[in-house]
């Protein structure tokens, strides 16, 4: 608990974190998570709406009572907290920042239709990862909210490592023994490169599949039939790809899950995210680890599971966006200039196929 407090006070002097004047709706989660909480209570928030509800992980009255005795035990005061299970008209029109968390979401278009054209909302992570399902963006560009990301490979954050320590963590999980292990890794640029960069220093030999090669290390999944027989000499399969969302194992690529087991029956499977049938693994012999997939888009095995720092860490870098965005609006500065200025001055991410001034034009005609 102290350490983790600990955390959340550096966390927010290394981003210079100051929410002084500004109402912050975020929530008011399980775990550790629930420290994420304290950050804008702890950074000056005029006013904090915390959003909770009732989940596998706890229920609202366990995870309000969770803060009121973390705050206790510390002496902080919550006086400018407020935990809600439901956001009314009045908490949105007074927001400023609104953070994309995982409580707080689907953030609708009704939602929306309901703050002030000033109020932002940070992603807290790469938009590349940005679902529709979470959060309406044409919705938002109507109403003139801006919808900015995180840079996490960025001098001022880079998350880089926790990714690299999640592809060792698995193996570890797997009883496996890290050196000298023979990884079999699918995994898209992002999460890849870390783990292949973690692999390196740790003498982990691995063959590396993405969707498109940039470079001699990789191949390709449509080349995973011409591996067969390299494949089932190897320890474990690891998927690590957020961005390919297909099937992997398949026909089209030459090797199935079956074929896999078939090949080698001892091979395990390692998910940090990815699409695979989980139904077919689940009736496969194979040993895999976590045991409870996610969907894809989602990360089944996600850095809080080693430790508070990487939550804190992510969620203090994106209300220090979510700050800058709305002292840039509140100081009257417009949509395309604020950008300008997120995208140049600080760690703030435009997306990346289609920026939010693009979408801005196509929506509004202008």
């Amino acid at each position: 608990m102290i350490r983790e407090f600990n955390v959340v006070k550096e966390q927010i002097k290394n981003f210079n974190l100051d929410l002084s004047g500004l109402t912050v709706i975020t929530e008011c989660a399980s775990g550790f998570y629930a420290y994420n909480t304290f950050v804008p209570i702890l950074a000056n928030a005029k006013k904090v709406i915390a959003v909770s509800k009732t989940t596998s992980y706890g229920t609202f009255e366990e995870n309000k009572k969770n803060i009121e005795d973390l705050a206790e035990k510390l002496n902080i005061d919550i006086s400018n907290l407020e935990v809600v299970e439901k956001l009314e008209e009045h908490h949105l029109k007074e927001a400023d920042i609104v953070t994309n968390s995982g409580l707080v979401r689907p953030i609708t278009s009704d939602m929306m239709s309901k703050m002030k054209n000033t109020s932002v909302i940070p992603l807290m992570w790469e938009t590349w990862e940005f679902r529709d399902e979470d959060l309406d963006l044409s919705s938002a560009i109507e109403n003139d909210i801006l919808v900015l990301g995180t840079k996490e490979t960025s001098k001022e954050i880079d998350m880089r490592g926790y990714a690299g320590v999640l592809g060792l963590a698995v193996l570890v999980y797997l009883n496996l023994e890290v050196y000298k292990t023979k990884v079999v890794l699918f995994g898209n640029e992002v999460l890849g490169n870390a783990i292949v960069e973690t692999f390196e220093k740790n003498n982990v030999e691995y063959l590396w599949f993405v969707e498109s090669p940039c470079n001699k290390n990789q191949k390709s999944y449509k080349e995973l039939e011409d591996y067969k027989h390299i494949i089932k000499s190897y320890d474990v399969v690891l998927f690590a790809e957020h961005s390919y969302r297909d099937e992997i194992l398949t026909k089209e690529h030459g090797v199935t899950l079956k074929e896999l087991s078939e090949l080698n029956e001892e091979i395990k499977i390692g998910v940090i995210a990815g699409n695979i049938n989980e139904q077919e693994l689940k009736n496969s012999s194979l040993e895999y680890f976590p045991k409870k997939i996610m969907p894809v888009g989602y990360m089944s095995f996600q850095p809080y599971h080693m430790g508070a720092k990487p939550v804190i860490e992510l969620f203090s870098a994106g209300l220090k966006i979510g700050e800058q965005m709305a002292k840039c609006r509140l100081n009257g500065m417009n949509l395309e200039d604020t950008i300008e200025f997120m995208t140049t001055k600080s760690f703030a991410m435009d997306f990346i196929e289609k920026s939010y001034m693009d979408r801005y034009t196509e929506i509004k005609g202008v």
